[in-house]
């Protein structure tokens, strides 16, 4: 794809931008981004710290549809330790899915009609 999908997660306290990237682009854009976070950083709030860029290994999507499921699938990950963000990360697309179906199925399905659950299943 001619696109750039990534996510990012910002930790103020220790002042690291960490990259998530699914598709495994060159990563100029994310420095543009680091160059600007800082220039905002000195100028609006007067912060002469430095930001640093952090890449997190993790799995790559094979296809152009899955970019979403990564994103979730990170920040699942990152929640479920407890918002520290771990050094690797690895996301199975087939288990987000199924998250996703579940929750969809159990959090707006009315209680009151058990065989709507049963029918999609």
């Amino acid at each position: 794809p001619s696109f750039l999908v990534w996510f990012q997660a910002l930790s103020v306290r220790s002042r690291e931008l960490r990259v998530f990237d699914s598709l495994g682009h060159d990563a100029s854009a994310v420095r543009r981004f680091l160059k600007l976070l800082r220039q905002c950083n000195q100028c609006l709030l007067g912060v002469k710290e430095p930001w640093s860029l952090r890449t997190v290994r993790h799995n790559r999507q094979t296809d152009d549809n899955s970019c979403g499921l990564f994103v979730l699938g990170f920040i699942r990950r990152i929640l479920g330790n407890g918002g520290e963000i771990p050094c690797s990360i690895t996301v199975d697309v087939d288990d987000v899915r199924s998250y996703v179906l579940e929750t969809l199925l159990t959090q707006t399905a009315p209680e009151s009609s058990p065989a709507t659950t049963d029918s999609v299943k």
